[in-house]
């Protein structure tokens, strides 16, 4: 199930860190689109995210939803591959997103002081070269650090198009 053994422990880094939210906050998310959850940790978000409407990408395809026309109120990215470390698909979340939707990405990293967020390096210089704004969570730890990157489609409204 697990990839590699820090994976549960990241896992738990995540639910906690939206665990730590205000209920009301999680609540205002009816629509969520999943991407790159297996199904067994989306089931355990899904607990702390109680939306009515939920798609994946392993259900559907991130092609197909990105098509299609529904509109999300949160789209939540765990550990994005090199297919969606672009703009496009960047750009492509947002679109789909409701006007106070938020894109949550989660970023694994290493406490590897030269490679230990090149990830998090890598999707920060594609936001920052297109002017997308975004808030940064730094969630540190000795042995599983995370980085969590919040993109909000009503702060960002006038600089995508």
């Amino acid at each position: 199930m697990f990839n590699k053994p820090l994976d549960k422990d990241y896992i738990i880094k995540k639910e906690n860190y939206v665990r730590s939210m205000p209920k009301t906050r999680r609540e205002k998310f009816k629509k969520i689109f999943m991407h790159n959850f297996e199904p067994d940790v989306q089931s355990k978000f899904l607990k702390l995210l109680p939306g009515g409407f939920i798609r994946d990408n392993y259900q559907f395809g991130h092609e197909y939803i990105l098509n299609s026309m529904n509109v999300f109120d949160l789209i939540v990215i765990n550990k994005p591959s090199h297919e969606v470390q672009n703009i496009d698909f960047i750009n492509g979340c947002v679109d789909i997103l409701g006007d106070n939707g938020e894109i949550w990405i989660f970023c694994e990293k290493t406490n590897d002081i030269l490679k230990g967020d090149e990830l998090t390096q890598t999707i920060t210089s594609i936001l920052y070269s297109h002017k997308i704004r975004f808030f940064k969570c730094v969630l540190f730890s000795d042995y599983c650090p995370l980085d969590v990157l919040i993109i909000n489609k009503n702060k960002n409204s006038k600089y995508m198009k």
